[in-house]
C-alpha cells in the first residue's frame, strides 16, 4: 500500500550508479579519516559499517548522501528533480567485537544473498577487534 502513496518510484541503482555512490563514500572516508569495516551498495539501499567517529552517524549519512547525489547528477546518471534518498536512516550502535563481526558478515553477504556478485571496496579496512 505504501508504494502507491509515493510521488516517485523507489530508487533502484544501476551498476554504474552504485559505483558512483561507492566513489562518494570513498571520498568521504579519505577526507574525514573514517574507518569503514564493511560496505555494500545494493540496488535499493546502502550498508555501511563504520567505526565510531567524531562526526556521528547523522552527519556521516548526510555527507554520504550529499556527495553521492552530487556525483550522480554531475555524471548525468540521475534526473534533476527526482529524489534519490528516503528521509530515514538506520543506525545501530554495536557494542561487542562479536556484534561487529556478525554485522560485517551480514553486509558482505548481502549482495550474494540478493544474487549479485560479492563487493570488495578499497576503502574497507580489516577489523582488528
Amino acid at each position: 500500500m505504501a508504494k502507491k502513496e509515493l510521488k516517485f518510484p523507489p530508487t533502484v541503482f544501476t551498476g554504474r550508479q552504485a559505483l558512483e555512490v561507492a566513489h562518494a563514500v570513498r571520498e568521504l572516508v579519505n577526507e574525514e579519516d573514517l574507518v569503514v569495516l564493511a560496505c555494500a551498495v545494493m540496488p535499493e539501499h546502502v550498508h555501511l559499517l563504520i567505526k565510531r567517529h567524531a562526526l556521528g552517524p547523522e552527519r556521516i549519512v548526510a555527507s554520504c548522501r550529499a556527495r553521492a547525489s552530487r556525483r550522480l547528477h554531475d555524471a548525468g546518471l540521475w534526473p534533476a528533480g527526482r529524489p534519490i534518498w528516503s528521509k530515514g536512516k538506520w543506525a545501530v550502535p554495536l557494542e561487542t567485537a562479536d556484534e561487529v563481526r556478525q554485522r560485517m558478515r551480514y553486509i558482505e553477504q548481502n549482495p550474494v544473498v540478493a544474487g549479485l556478485r560479492p563487493q570488495k571496496w578499497s576503502f574497507v579496512s580489516a577489523f582488528d577487534g
